[in-house]
C-alpha cells in the first residue's frame, strides 16, 4: 500500500513569497532538489478546467522539497517565451519518493513546464526576446525538470535546451503525461475518436504496450509501464526440477 505524500502550495503574494524562500531555503535538502523530476500532471483533462491542477514529482524518499513550477509560453507569437504562471511548492516525498502537490491551474498547452529550484524572475517576463524559438534568458537558479507540450505542430518548446523533454504534437492536447514507471521516458494521453490513444515522446502511438488502464491518472502511486517482468518460478518447482529432468531421461 503505498502511503499518501505529504503535500502543500502556497497562496502568497510574489514579494512574501520570495522573502519565505530566501529564508527558509537553507532549511531543505539540497539532495532532494537535485533528485526531484516531474511525474506526471493533467495538461488539459477532460471536462471545464479545474481551478487548481496537480503534479506529481519523484525524489529522494523521505526528504523535504521546496521549488518553482513555471510555465512558459509556447504559443508562436508576441507573448513566446513569456512566463505565464509561477507557483512555488512544497512538501515531503513519500516512502516511495512520491510527492503531489497542487497549484492554481495553469493555461491549456502550447507551454513548456519548468520545474527549478529557486525563481528570480516575475510572470511576465521574457525569456525568449527575439522570439526565435530559443531562449536568452535564464530566470533562475538551476532547472530541475522541464517538458514541454504543444498545441500546434509549429509551436515552440524550450524544454530540450535545458535537457528535458519536448514531447511532439500528437493532433491535440493531450488530457495527461506521465513517465513510464521503469523507463522514466514520457508519454502522452489523449482522447480522440473511439477511446484513448498513448503516446511518446517522439508522437508515435504506444497504447497496446499498456493497456487502457494507462489512460486515468495515477497520483500518488507508481505510474503504469510498458515494461514487462520475467514470470517468476514457484520455489517448488525448482525443487522437483532434478526430479523431472531425472524421471525424463529414464523413460526414454
Amino acid at each position: 500500500m503505498v502511503n499518501s505524500p505529504r503535500n502543500f502550495s502556497l497562496g502568497l503574494s510574489m514579494k512574501s513569497i520570495l522573502a519565505l524562500s530566501a529564508a527558509s531555503f537553507a532549511l531543505f535538502s539540497s539532495s532532494a532538489f537535485a533528485a526531484a523530476k516531474i511525474n506526471e500532471f493533467e495538461p488539459n483533462p477532460v471536462g471545464s478546467d479545474a481551478a487548481n491542477q496537480m503534479f506529481e514529482f519523484t525524489g529522494t524518499p523521505l526528504a523535504n522539497f521546496m521549488g518553482w513550477i513555471l510555465s512558459i509560453e509556447a504559443d508562436n507569437g508576441s507573448s513566446l517565451g513569456t512566463v505565464d504562471r509561477a507557483s512555488m511548492v512544497a512538501g515531503t516525498f513519500d516512502a516511495n519518493g512520491l510527492l503531489v502537490v497542487s497549484i492554481p491551474d495553469l493555461e491549456n498547452p502550447s507551454n513548456t513546464v519548468f520545474l527549478v529550484d529557486v525563481f528570480n524572475g516575475s510572470v511576465g517576463d521574457d525569456i525568449d526576446t527575439d522570439n526565435d524559438g530559443t531562449a536568452d534568458v535564464t530566470l533562475w537558479d538551476n532547472v530541475l525538470d522541464a517538458v514541454g507540450i504543444v498545441d500546434n505542430g509549429t509551436d515552440a518548446s524550450y524544454a530540450g535546451q535545458f535537457g528535458g523533454t519536448d514531447i511532439a504534437y500528437i493532433g491535440d492536447e493531450p488530457k495527461l503525461v506521465f513517465r513510464d514507471s521503469v523507463t522514466m521516458e514520457w508519454l502522452a494521453v489523449d482522447d480522440r475518436g473511439q477511446g484513448s490513444n498513448i503516446f511518446n515522446a517522439a508522437g508515435e502511438i504506444v497504447t497496446a504496450a499498456f493497456g487502457s488502464e494507462a489512460t486515468s491518472d495515477t497520483f500518488g502511486r507508481a505510474n503504469p509501464t510498458a515494461a514487462v517482468d520475467p514470470v517468476p518460478v514457484p520455489a517448488a518447482a525448482l525443487l522437483f526440477a532434478p526430479a523431472i529432468a531425472l524421471l525424463r531421461r529414464r523413460g526414454k
